[in-house]
C-alpha cells in the first residue's frame, strides 16, 4: 500500500514519469479496492486541476485494469469509469475515435445506458457539422478586433480540426494562430504539444515546452 501511495506521489509531481506509470498499473492490482478507488480519485482530481487530462485518462485506465468482476458493484464502477474517460477524451483531449470506443464499451456492459447513447449521438451530429462551424469560427476570428475573442475562435476552429481531421494542416495552423494572438493560451499550447509529440517532431516540441516554461517564470 505504501508503494501505491508513493507511486501516486511521484506521478503527482511528474505525470510523465514512465517508470512510475508502468509500476502503478501492476501495484494497483494488489491494492485493496477501497484504497485504490479513493487514492486514484484524489490524484485524478489533482492532475485535472493542473491541466493534465492525459494523465487523468491514464489513471482511469489503471483503475479499469485493476478492477475485477468479483468486486462489489464492479459493473457499475466500470461503466462510471468508462463514461468519465469518454467525456475527457472527447471534451478535453479531442480524441473522438477513443471517446467513441469508450462509450461503445459502456453499451456493451450496459446496453440501455442513456448517457453513452446521447454521447455517441452528439459525436455523430458534430461530425456532420464540424466543417461548417470551423469555417464560421475562422471568419469571425479574422474580423474580430478583440484579442481574447479572436484567440478563442481560432482555438475553437483548431479543436474542430483536431477532433475530426487531426492530420489536416489546418489543425496545427489554427493552434499556432491562436498562440500567435495570445501566447499565454495554455489550452492551445497543450494541444499543439500533443500534436508535435504524436508526429515525433521532437525539436519543435522541446522549443514549445521551453517557451511555455519561460512564460511561467
Amino acid at each position: 500500500m505504501a508503494d501505491f501511495a508513493n507511486l501516486l506521489a511521484v506521478l503527482e509531481n511528474d505525470p510523465d514519469d514512465a517508470q512510475a506509470r508502468d509500476a502503478l498499473a501492476s501495484v494497483s492490482r494488489t491494492t485493496p479496492p477501497n484504497v485504490r478507488v479513493e487514492k486514484l480519485a484524489a490524484t485524478r482530481k489533482l492532475l485535472a486541476s493542473r491541466g493534465r487530462p492525459d494523465a487523468v485518462v491514464h489513471l482511469l485506465d489503471v483503475e479499469l485494469g485493476a478492477l475485477t468482476p468479483q468486486e462489489p458493484g464492479a459493473t457499475d464502477r466500470r461503466v462510471d469509469l468508462l463514461l468519465e474517460k469518454g467525456m475527457i477524451l472527447d471534451g478535453e483531449l479531442l480524441d473522438v475515435p477513443a471517446a467513441r470506443a469508450a462509450f461503445e464499451e459502456v453499451l456493451k456492459a450496459r446496453p440501455a445506458d442513456s448517457m453513452a447513447k446521447e454521447a455517441i449521438e452528439e459525436l455523430d451530429l458534430a461530425e456532420k457539422n464540424w466543417k461548417k462551424f470551423a469555417a464560421k469560427y475562422i471568419q469571425e476570428a479574422s474580423a474580430s478586433t478583440d484579442r481574447s475573442l479572436a484567440t478563442g475562435l481560432y482555438e475553437s476552429a483548431a479543436e474542430a480540426y483536431v477532433r475530426f481531421a487531426p492530420e489536416a494542416p489546418e489543425a496545427e495552423q489554427y493552434l499556432r494562430k491562436s498562440l500567435e494572438v495570445d501566447p499565454k493560451n495554455g489550452k492551445a499550447a497543450f494541444h499543439l504539444a500533443r500534436h508535435l509529440r504524436r508526429h515525433k517532431r521532437w525539436q519543435e516540441l522541446v522549443k514549445l515546452l521551453d517557451e511555455e516554461l519561460q512564460k511561467e517564470r
